[in-house]
């Protein structure tokens, strides 16, 4: 096994065992702020097959893209992620526009949210 795989499952690994279940004490502490909800489904995309493949450099993905496409996955609305990110729906559009072109998605019968979903 490479250096480099290992050192991947040991951080996969200590996501998992450490910092999943600590932010999962603050929400049982704190309550479900969305926050802190989306927080830990951004830990839970970064041990997931779908944290690799979404930060592929062939996809051409901004940050911003990227933060966008986690939570079009996680099921948040236009509006939400506007209000979350403090920008305006009209840019989230953009950003989903160009995340779909990104990946070349052209039917436009095809949801982005399921697409991510999927990956």
């Amino acid at each position: 096994m490479k250096k480099q795989q290992r050192f991947e499952e040991h951080v996969n690994a200590n996501i998992k065992n450490i910092l999943l279940p600590l932010v999962e004490k603050l929400i049982l502490r704190y309550g479900q702020g969305k926050d802190l909800l989306q927080l830990k489904k951004e830990i839970e995309n970064i041990v997931s097959s779908y944290g690799i493949t979404i930060s592929d450099p062939a996809f051409r993905l901004t940050r911003r893209e990227i933060e966008i496409c986690n939570m079009i996955r996680n099921g948040l609305t236009t509006k939400q992620i506007a209000d979350l990110i403090n920008i305006s729906p009209i840019t989230v559009e953009r950003h989903r526009n160009n995340i779909r072109k990104k990946f070349g998605i052209n039917n436009e019968k095809e949801v982005l949210s399921d697409y991510l979903r999927r990956l």
